[in-house]
This record gives C-alpha cells, sequence and structure tokens, in this order.
C-alpha cells in the first residue's frame, strides 16, 4: 500500500524544515488545513493541491490518485 498524500505533504515539509504554519503562508491558506490535510482528514482542492505541488516539489498527479 502507497503512503497517503497526507504523509507525503508531511515527509516532503519536515524534509524541507518547514513548519504547518510556514507552509501555509507560502500557499496563503490556514495551518489548520495544512494539519488536517496531513492527518488525512481532508483532501486538498485543486487550488491548494497546485500550491503544494509546486512548493514541494510533489508531481501533481500524485494528488489525484490518493
Amino acid at each position: 500500500m502507497g503512503k497517503s498524500i497526507g504523509e507525503k505533504v508531511k515527509r516532503a515539509r519536515e524534509a524541507r524544515d518547514i513548519s504547518q504554519q510556514q507552509l501555509a503562508q507560502l500557499i496563503e491558506t490556514s495551518q489548520v488545513l495544512i494539519c488536517y490535510i496531513e492527518q488525512g482528514k481532508r483532501k486538498p482542492g485543486i487550488r491548494t493541491a497546485a500550491k503544494l505541488s509546486k512548493v514541494l516539489e510533489i508531481e501533481f498527479e500524485e494528488f489525484l490518485e490518493d
């Protein structure tokens, strides 16, 4: 079984030594949403996924697979 997108976001964020708050600011969203995405409680919308993809260098298609 592959990693969930939340796990991928968290690993990519931590690998870049970025806090949830910093990531939220970079993609213009709330820290709460970042937390929910990482915990698997919410899936990012298309715009949020595109921004996460760019900032964290995760293939956009991975957001569609989860």
